[in-house]
């Protein structure tokens, strides 16, 4: 699958190196395509010490695609202590 531009143009553009520097710099999660950055979440310093900031929630495809996956991949496992989970 490639990805879409337009799904990542909410992101900011920067070179390879500034974005090492970035991820460098902070705790939070970023994924980097093409010079593009997308924030998938802030950084600790984000959050005050009482704020609880979930993720949004999850369409009934994702779900789908994932308990399909988890499938295939249990499935793809030998008998042993491996176990698969859908959900974190």
């Amino acid at each position: 699958m490639v990805a879409d531009r337009a799904a990542i143009s909410n992101g900011l553009y920067m070179t390879e190196e500034q974005y090492l520097a970035l991820d460098e710099a902070t705790d939070g999660n970023y994924e980097f395509y093409d010079g593009y950055v997308v924030m998938l979440s802030p950084p600790s310093s984000a959050y005050d010490e009482h704020a609880i900031i979930d993720m949004a929630g999850g369409s009934i495809a994702h779900s789908a695609l994932c308990a399909r996956l988890a499938s295939l991949i249990d499935q793809a496992l030998p008998d042993g202590p491996c176990l698969v989970h859908t959900v974190m």
